[in-house]
């Protein structure tokens, strides 16, 4: 009895065993659809275009290279015919293996054997024209139909077949517009002809499309998307403020070889005052030490150090500094102004500089009243306000040597009003926790240290 039993065990193991078997060779054989098409208004008005022959613009098919994740080519160069069906044209359904795919050609060609239509390769010359460049991938499903949606360009008889590369379902076309654009220095000190001149055009079709062209000392055609957006367009050159425009298709359109757009490039004026120990004035200032001066201390700092940090007792500290203006010629407007601090190591260590990321540390002050280098102490410092004051935040320390802050509301007003040519001061917003930043001053042994204040100035026309 017991034999039997046991037996009976075995048996039923070996048919849940052969069931399960089955099963997987089941799901390894499942089977999907890829099914192709284009909407056949689209093409239509292209082919006419391009075609010796409108009346054969029905005359269609598909050549695709689509390989499966082994690497294995499951179609090469198979050639696909389309049918009209509703409006639309498709292929037959094609049956495949469940798993993942990648379309590596895909060609629109008539019955003459001419490519009508392509998708550019990814790196390929064309590539930037399109949203998704082969190859791409798609993934089929068990039971399911996967229709792709590639988009093509249009191909003329001169453009070489390596350009591209292709697979999918409703084939977007991608209309290329070209317009013409040259960038010029624009300098009121040289005279006609105008001097063309190399430099960098960006442009932007927001929200998802960008691409960068190098333009030459020439005319340059360059060819983007034609959609009904606006189009932004910026211009840009080392030493030159860049120039940025929007425009529409229509506008860009009208920009041809006669007359193209012509973007001038006027030459940017920058002020660098990066005064060391004898020009240079800054100082510091400690609560500790009230009234003593610091005026010739190496170091541009804010801190809320405790003993274990740097000092044998807790510490606050502060720093001032101002520049001289009078190098800036009368009638010039002051467009940017940017502080740059410098540091050899940071305050904090890692830990403690990340758990402060996200709070507003310390801040930059315009000084309302005058102070002097060699007398300045803690019990003697000048006021500040509020007004335009800019906040700082600590910074990954792996990034940079340096902080670079935009101060430009505050020296335009000091540069507004000459009175007011007091400085800055620099502090923590609360000086109670643990924090601080410690830069060079003017008065750092290194010259590299001393901060930099980089002024972009707006010059008169002449």
């Amino acid at each position: 009895m017991k034999k039997s039993r046991v037996l009976h065990l075995i048996l039923l193991a070996i048919a849940v065993a052969g069931l399960s078997t089955c099963d997987k060779l089941t799901e390894e054989n499942a089977e999907g659809s890829l099914e192709f098409g284009m909407a056949i208004d689209l093409i239509e008005q292209d082919l006419k275009s391009i075609s010796d022959d409108s009346s054969r613009v029905e005359n269609l098919a598909l050549v695709v290279t689509l390989g499966n994740e082994s690497g294995e080519l499951v179609l090469n160069n198979d050639r696909l015919e389309l049918y009209n069906f509703g409006g639309h044209y498709v292929t037959k359904e094609i049956r495949l293996r469940t798993g993942k795919y990648k379309l590596l050609k895909f060609m629109v060609v008539d019955d003459r054997g001419n490519v009508r239509f392509a998708t550019p390769m990814y790196n390929s010359p064309l590539a930037y024209l399109v949203k998704h460049p082969l190859p791409i991938h798609a993934e089929v499903e068990k039971n399911e139909v996967t229709r792709l949606n590639p988009e093509v360009l249009p191909v003329d008889n001169n453009t070489p077949p390596e350009d591209f590369g292709y697979i999918s379902f409703g084939i977007q076309v991608v209309h290329p517009l070209e317009f013409y654009i040259a960038a010029y220095i624009d300098d009121p000190r040289l005279m006609a002809p105008t001097t063309l001149t190399e430099a960098m055009l960006d442009v932007r079709i927001e929200p998802d499309w960008s691409h960068s062209f190098q333009l030459e000392s020439r005319i340059n055609r360059i060819t983007v998307p034609r959609v009904e957006k606006k189009y932004v367009l910026i211009v840009r050159k080392p030493g030159y403020r860049p120039q940025m425009m929007e425009k529409s298709s229509m506008e860009l359109a009208e920009a041809n070889r006669e007359h193209p757009i012509l973007v001038p490039l006027k030459k940017e004026n920058i002020l660098i005052l990066r005064p060391g120990p004898e020009k240079g004035k800054d100082a510091t200032i400690f609560l500790s030490k009230p009234d003593e001066n610091f005026g010739k201390h190496p170091h541009f700092e804010a801190a809320n150090s405790p003993p274990f940090v740097i000092h044998d007792h807790v510490e606050t500290s502060r720093s001032l500094i101002t520049f001289e203006l009078g190098d800036i010629p009368e009638k010039a407007r002051i467009e940017k102004a940017f502080l740059s601090l410098y540091y050899r190591t940071p305050y904090f260590y890692e830990g403690i500089a990340e758990s402060y990321m996200d709070r507003n540390l310390a801040i930059f002050q315009k000084i309302t009243t005058s102070w002097t280098e060699e007398k300045l102490t803690w019990n003697n410092q000048p006021e500040t306000t509020e007004e335009n004051q800019v906040y700082l935040k600590p910074m990954p320390w792996i990034s940079a040597n340096f902080y670079t802050i935009d101060l430009t509301a505050i020296i335009q007003d000091m540069r507004s009003h000459p009175e007011d040519l007091h400085g800055i001061m620099f502090r923590l917003v609360e000086e109670k926790d643990v924090s601080g930043f410690i830069f060079g001053s003017s008065d750092h042994p290194e010259e590299g240290m001393h901060p930099a204040l980089r002024l972009h100035l707006i010059l008169p026309e002449r």
